[in-house]
């Protein structure tokens, strides 16, 4: 039987470094603001595009509460901020949208 234990530490690595690397590298601190700007969206972007392909799959019944849901999201980001919220307001959308179904 193989040992889980080289899997759980090339994990751990694997995870640590693009953590750790930004935290030595100071000159990232005097890159131009629009690349700040986009440095800081990218995880986000990212999420997003791996996540909405889900959404529409997800609800291959009832289509439209992952959009609404997805919509209220956006919504509650975009006047709001905050990620906690937007999770929490999308996932009481969707649940309401579902149960009108």
């Amino acid at each position: 039987m193989i040992s889980k234990l080289p899997f759980i530490l090339l994990s751990a690595l694997a995870t640590y470094i693009p953590r750790a690397v930004p935290f030595f590298m100071s000159w990232l601190s005097r890159l131009p603001a629009p690349i700040k700007k986009f440095l800081a969206v990218m995880p986000v972007a990212a999420l997003g595009s791996l996540l909405f392909p889900s959404v529409l799959l997800e609800f291959s019944h009832a289509p439209a509460a992952g959009i609404i849901g997805v919509i209220a999201a956006a919504v509650v980001a975009w006047f709001r901020g905050g990620l906690i919220l937007s999770i929490l307001a999308s996932i009481v959308v969707t649940y309401f949208v579902l149960m009108a179904y």
